[in-house]
């Protein structure tokens, strides 16, 4: 008898666990992620595009590949069109709430000899729309190769087959990271190499379909299976190698973004050297000189370290002030006109050296500037608060709220969590306590809700009523056992 006890038991205790874990499963959502954790979506160039005919772009040997078929629905040629309806397709983006979309540029569309001269109109369309998915706050992520390498190279040489393609892939990729870099900032050289190798040289079922018997899944007419994978692999790596290491020494600024360092600085002379005032009268992050007024890069760059200084003074530094270096694109002594700092834009081609301003301004002027009219409970200071996705549109995002000087009823909020509601190119935070300052700022603030970390009560309730249960069928036994565990399977099931 008492085995039987002990084995209804451990069943009790399986079920209640399962029970336990129906009554507390959640479906999952941004909430539950970090800040600065992103959703979005992805396509590839041929896949999406269409227009393969149009505007100068010149066959890859995706087309190749893909007019060998036969097709009951669509048309590889079209595809979904998006070289003609991207704005729409951008806005569809916007109603699933999207902070990011992936794609791949045509090689075949932007370079269509696959060296040499670039296509107007297809880099004309690749800044569309990139700009397009910026103007709404959603972040571009660019793949470089998503199979579609120019045909004009596979027929010359074979493509990956041939150390050439090395030189060729560096050459685009420079071209994009010139065109393209002052807005991109997350880069993919190759998608799936290891498939485009399997497939393209293995066993032939993709492009450019090489294979030999009896590896390939198709009627192999050329290729060698044994050796031309690996061949392949080789160039791509190499090729991949390369247009990081150009990226790195020709694009990438040689001031990394280490806000740690500063917030270290900072304890280090609170520390050693009594902690004297300081003021840091040059902070900034250089780029390039172009005419480009996105900087959301030198935003973040910006955001970092006053995250870092924040940290240093609630640690006890004795830091007074925060200068960006700098206020206009200036001559630099070391760089001359070709890396640049400010917040404004100068042209210098312009007689009348027009200053437009650029994102890190807005950031500045709408995040750091101080609020006119605080609550009058509030300290001047008292609504310093790190908005840490600023520079970028957010889709329900988290914030937490750190506000000195509050009344007793706002010293409740203290583990408050802020939603921020983002619909298109506005970001709304509600007020609590002081006038919270809020990057970028939108008059639609009224409606949005705080909302406050729940517990689960009802997986409360149940974890607690079972256990009852358990110890009362341990108590008067096995046929109260066997009963609870009935109704357990019911719960659970």
């Amino acid at each position: 008898m008492r085995v039987e006890v002990w084995l209804c038991l451990l069943h009790l205790c399986l079920a209640l666990l399962r029970v336990i874990a129906r009554s507390e499963g959640k479906e999952y959502n941004r909430y539950d992620f970090p800040t600065d954790f992103v959703f979005g979506a992805s396509t590839s160039a041929y896949q999406v595009e269409g227009a393969a005919l149009e505007d100068g772009r010149k066959p890859s040997i995706y087309d190749t590949f893909a007019h060998r078929l036969e097709y009951d629905t669509g048309n590889p040629d079209v595809a979904c069109d998006q070289y003609h309806k991207y704005k729409e397709d951008v806005q569809l983006m916007v109603e699933t709430g999207l902070d990011a979309y992936r794609f791949s540029i045509s090689w075949s569309r932007l370079i269509p000899d696959g060296r040499g001269a670039i296509n107007p109109k297809g880099l004309r369309f690749y800044n569309n729309l990139i700009n397009e998915l910026i103007s709404h706050g959603i972040e571009p992520h660019v793949t470089l190769l998503h199979t579609d390498l120019p045909q004009v190279l596979e027929d010359e040489y074979r493509g990956f087959l041939n150390p050439k393609i090395i030189e060729d892939f560096t050459s685009y990729a420079d071209v994009c990271f010139r065109e393209f870099g002052d807005r991109v900032r997350h880069w993919t050289t190759f998608n799936e190499a290891n498939i485009f190798v399997f497939g393209g040289y293995d066993v032939g079922n993709t492009p450019p379909s090489r294979c030999s018997f009896p590896f390939g899944f198709i009627n192999c007419t050329k290729g060698n299976s044994t050796t031309e994978p690996y061949i392949a692999a080789h160039h791509i790596l190499l090729a991949h190698g390369y247009a990081v290491k150009l990226y790195k020494d020709k694009y990438k600024t040689i001031f990394p973004n280490e806000p740690l360092s500063l917030e270290r600085v900072l304890k280090y002379y609170k520390d050693v050297y009594e902690n004297p005032i300081i003021f840091i009268h040059e902070n900034g992050q250089a780029a390039s000189y172009n005419t480009s007024t996105d900087d959301s890069f030198r935003v973040e760059y910006i955001r970092d370290h006053v995250e870092s200084l924040h940290n240093a003074v609630r640690n006890g530094s004795n830091a007074k002030g925060y200068f960006v270096w700098s206020l206009l694109d200036v001559y630099e002594l070391l760089f001359g006109f070709d890396y640049t700092f400010g917040i404004y834009y100068v042209d210098y081609n312009d007689p009348n050296l027009t200053r437009h301003p650029k994102l890190s301004q807005q950031c500045y002027l709408n995040s750091w500037t101080r609020v006119s009219e605080l609550n009058s409970e509030c300290s001047e200071l008292a609504c310093l608060m790190i908005i840490k996705d600023v520079g970028r549109a957010s889709h329900g995002l988290y914030y937490l709220v750190d506000v000195e000087g509050r009344s007793d009823a706002e010293k409740k909020a203290d583990d408050m969590l802020v939603k921020s509601r983002t619909s298109s190119n506005e970001s709304c935070i509600s007020n609590s306590a002081c006038n919270v300052i809020q990057w970028p700022m939108s008059d639609s603030c009224a409606n949005d809700k705080l909302e406050f970390v729940h517990i689960d009560i009802l997986g409360a309730i149940v974890a607690i009523t079972l256990l009852v249960l358990l110890v009362a069928a341990a108590i008067v036994g096995p046929f109260c056992c066997f009963a609870v565990l009935a109704i357990l399977r019911l719960l659970g099931s």
